[in-house]
């Protein structure tokens, strides 16, 4: 994906995640994001970064994620309307 079409990938997560997480970073040579680091401005990533989030979040509540690592703020509309893939 990123020799093709994304300049990063960012892979959200919250702090439980991290035993899963430092394979996938290893593999992928990774970029690491404390909660402490976020907000992430997307411009200025490439490759891959994992992002952990301190809080928890529900399956499916895309909006609150954009919005703990990017500050993005979606009142309507679809991730990928926003420029995001989740």
């Amino acid at each position: 994906m990123l020799d093709r079409a994304f300049d990063a990938v960012v892979i959200g997560a919250n702090e439980g995640a991290r035993p899963v997480g430092w394979p996938l970073g290893t593999a992928t040579d990774a970029t690491v994001c404390e909660p402490s680091d976020l907000l992430l401005d997307p411009g200025a990533e490439s490759g891959v970064v994992i992002a952990y989030t301190e809080d928890r979040y529900e399956y499916g509540v895309e909006s609150l994620l954009l919005r703990l690592i990017a500050d993005v703020a979606m009142s309507d509309g679809l991730p990928m309307y926003h420029g995001w893939i989740v």
